[in-house]
This record gives structure tokens, sequence and C-alpha cells, in this order.
């Protein structure tokens, strides 16, 4: 189970991606280097190495109801039990799709809103469990409630999204005038690099 939006700062993950990229660059031979167009080289690594924040697809939401015991103590405060004894609940599995980089659900986003959100992230789908330690099958109630909390979680994830998507929309230029910079130095580097190879040969004419 991971907790949405807690493990790492958003500025982390710019920093490791901007290595990342880095390490594509580093990968150009000299030759190439000497061809390369700034501008155009900025584009084609900004779409090689694309940020997608994550959007959930709603209308594929999905659920699957299932039976866990559970000890009297986790039950709701004020039911009755008999310590020791076991006691039937049902866990509300939601499974909600989505496109885009799957990473980004680890980061914290420079403005985090809303409550946190647990889920099991598998694949390019969210699993929400929710339960209210009791059972859910033709209980209208509790269905009503557990409903509404998806509802509210379902928010506070998009609400999430939408603050990183805003701090990507921030970075975006600032990368792009790294990028030009790493990448004239790199050229600059690689001609003085050739001139001086030159000169060092006195044969050469």
């Amino acid at each position: 189970m991971t907790r949405l939006f807690q493990t790492l700062k958003i500025e982390s993950f710019f920093v490791e991606f901007e290595k990342t990229i880095a390490n594509e660059i580093d990968s150009y031979s000299e030759p190439d280097i000497l061809s390369l167009n700034i501008d155009n080289t900025v584009v084609n690594l900004l779409r090689k190495f694309k940020l997608t924040i994550p959007s959930l697809n709603k209308d594929a939401i999905s659920n699957h109801i299932i039976e866990k015991m559970v000890d009297g103590h986790q039950l709701p405060s004020g039911t009755r039990f008999r310590p020791g004894a076991k006691y039937p609940i049902e866990i509300v599995n939601y499974t909600v799709p989505f496109q885009g980089d799957l990473r980004f659900f680890e980061y914290i986003p420079t403005t985090y809103g809303g409550a946190i959100v647990d889920a099991e992230i598998q694949g390019k789908q969210l699993i929400i469990p929710l339960t209210l330690f009791c059972k859910v099958t033709g209980n209208d109630a509790i269905i009503e409630q557990i409903s509404k909390d998806l509802v509210r979680k379902i928010e506070n994830i998009e609400l999430n999204l939408n603050y990183l998507t805003n701090d990507v929309q921030r970075y975006i230029p600032v990368l792009e005038s790294k990028l030009r910079s790493v990448i004239d130095q790199k050229i600059r580097h690689v001609k003085l690099k050739k001139e001086s190879s030159d000169k060092l040969n006195p044969f050469k004419k």
C-alpha cells in the first residue's frame, strides 16, 4: 500500500530528471555534438523525456466487495465483541484506471492539499480499499457512506495531480533554459578540444 503524494518532494524528482537528460546528452558522440542545433535538441529531448502527470479515468472505475475476518477491537467504536473472536466485515476494493507516469503518485507537490489517500498501484491502476468495518452488501446506508468517501478521495487525488501539473508547467521553462546552457557548453567544449587537438599536430596544415 502506498500513501499517495507523501514520499518525496517534487523538487527531488526534477533533480533526478535533469540527471537522466544530462546522461542522454553525455552519450552523444563529439561529431554529433558539433552538428547539434540547440533549440531543436531541447525540443527533441523534452519530447523524448516527456513529463506526463497522471489523469484518472473515472468513467472506468470498478469495484469488488471482499469479505475479511477481523478481531473485535477493529470493529467500530461501541460495538460489542468477545475477546479472541473473529468477525466478518466487507471491504470494497475500487479499481481506478489512469494514464500517465505513475511515479508522480509518490511525490509531494509544492502546494499540498486534501486528506491522505492510501492506495495500491498496480500497473496503470490504483486500487483503493474502503471499509466501515461492517457488512456492505444490502446495506444502503453503508453503501452511500463508502460512495461519498470514494468521491472525497478521488477529489483529493485530482487536486494534488493538478498541483503537480502546475509544478511541471513552472519547471519546464527553467529546464529549457538549463538544457540550452548545458548543450551550448558541450558544443563549445568539443570545438575547443578539436581546435586544441589540431594545434597539437604540427604536420597538419
